[in-house]
């Protein structure tokens, strides 16, 4: 039992806290609190679990906040954000709105996720509880999106709760397209493949419950389905090739490439099936076989694109600015070019360098496991789990930015980051004990100094 004023009493905090975030971001619905103001459960939860560390930092039951790169990064960034403003107020005339101001600070929103899954430092039972919480909230979501499908009584009553404009009900009701607890079919569908590629990755990694692991990626495989989502399909199918590609090592390879091909028959069979049963979406992913000619794509680069790189061309340097007066309700799908747009170069070089730094942290944590020998790979398994799963999921956010959003989709960003944050983390303890061991003996033992895990500061 934890008791107040305890060393545990900190880390339990913590835990709890991503667990919340976890489950507010994924199963509750955003709470209106008048005409354009909507604001999701996570955030109003975060500035009460933000004051709670910061009471436990001074009663020293958790250490400090520790200042890292991407804090730096995202102060430019959201500095970037008023000059942008101010530049496009000044030298463009646009009309300064009261909203406008926001968006200097909730470009720290996904940071400060971030942090918190940062700093909470899990060990193995932790994760192996944070993958049960993500596993049954994955599985609700799932069943109520096949609810929406099938039209079970119910959910039309939900459905306004949830729904994330009259244009994703209309998807539902003409096309089928189900958007479940995401509000959106393709932000549901960005969600799906990204706990698709983790559990996957447990399941090829013999972490966890193999049956509880098998269930849960044939049910996100037959959900998927239902999004419609093209982008989501392609991002999934190369982050499980990718996954295999980072498990593809050690011993028993043969064993390995044969369990991931029938794994990988089994989820294209899987796929397959459940097309028979939405022939919307059977259409949709066959206009797959002529990418170029899909409409959607032609939307983008005909349309969308276009205009946003004419806002681009025009101010290349500052943006500009939030400019809701102009930008309210344009919908540019490349979170790319609307940073471009809205920011200038300067804008996306901070907002990128905290992409690239999560990126390099992730790769310095693989790379440090090379030379870790087998024992500790066996003794920090959790660690290693998530650092490859940290760097699949942060190389599909880039991939996804392309054409859809993930730092400024505030239906993902908390599940996002909240996963990042882990990641990186499980890096940092990877790359301090690959630090410690001794050159003579890697690859062959672990020093007595690791049979307790080691916190990184």
């Amino acid at each position: 039992m934890k008791i107040p004023g305890s060393p545990t009493v900190g880390g339990g905090f913590l835990e709890l806290s991503v667990f919340l975030l976890l489950t507010a971001s994924l199963l509750f619905p955003s709470i209106q609190f008048g005409p354009g103001l909507k604001l999701p459960v996570e955030v109003l939860l975060l500035p009460g679990l933000l004051y709670l560390y910061f009471l436990l930092v001074c009663m020293g039951n958790v250490s400090p906040l520790i200042v890292r790169r991407i804090h730096i990064f995202c102060a430019l960034f959201s500095f970037s954000v008023l000059v942008s403003m101010i530049y496009g107020s000044t030298h463009f005339h646009h009309l300064l709105l009261t909203r406008d101001y926001y968006d200097a600070a909730k470009v720290w929103l996904p940071v400060l996720f971030f942090t918190v899954a940062c700093e909470a430092d899990f060990e193995e039972q932790s994760v192996r509880r944070f993958l049960a919480v993500l596993g049954v909230a994955t599985l609700l979501v799932c069943l109520y999106g096949w609810a929406q499908f099938l039209d079970v009584p119910g959910t039309d009553k939900l459905n306004p709760y949830y729904s994330g404009g009259e244009h994703h009900d209309l998807y539902l009701q003409l096309q089928r397209r189900v958007y479940s607890t995401q509000g959106n079919p393709n932000v549901l569908g960005q969600f799906l493949s990204c706990v698709l590629i983790c559990y996957v990755l447990t399941l090829v990694s013999k972490f966890g419950s193999q049956i509880g692991n098998a269930m849960i990626v044939l049910t996100i495989t037959t959900t998927l389905v239902l999004t419609g989502s093209r982008y989501a399909l392609i991002v999934s199918f190369c982050g499980v090739l990718l996954v295999f590609g980072l498990t593809f090592s050690g011993r028993k390879r043969i064993v390995k490439l044969i369990s991931s091909t029938f794994l990988l028959a089994i989820l294209v069979w899987t796929f397959v099936a459940t097309q028979k049963a939405d022939r919307d979406a059977t259409s949709r992913f066959q206009e797959l076989s002529h990418p170029t000619d899909v409409q959607s794509l032609r939307d983008r680069t005909d349309v969308l694109w276009v205009d946003a790189l004419r806002y681009f061309e025009s101010s290349p340097v500052f943006g500009h600015g939030p400019a809701k007066v102009i930008f309210t309700d344009v919908w540019t799908d490349s979170e790319y070019l609307d940073v471009l747009k809205s920011y200038g170069i300067i804008g996306f070089g901070f907002y990128f360098a905290m992409h690239i730094w999560v990126l390099i942290q992730l790769w310095r944590g693989l790379r440090a496991q090379r030379f870790c020998g087998c024992q500790v790979r066996e003794a920090f398994g959790a660690d290693l789990l998530l650092v490859r799963l940290g760097f699949v999921l942060i190389l599909a956010g880039l991939a996804m930015n392309i054409g859809m959003t993930t730092y400024f989709n505030w239906k993902f960003n908390t599940f996002f980051w909240l996963i990042l944050g882990l990641t990186v983390r499980a890096a940092h303890r990877i790359e301090q004990i690959h630090s410690r061991l001794p050159q003579r003996i890697f690859g062959t033992a672990v020093s007595r100094d690791f049979s307790t895990r080691p916190r990184w500061v």
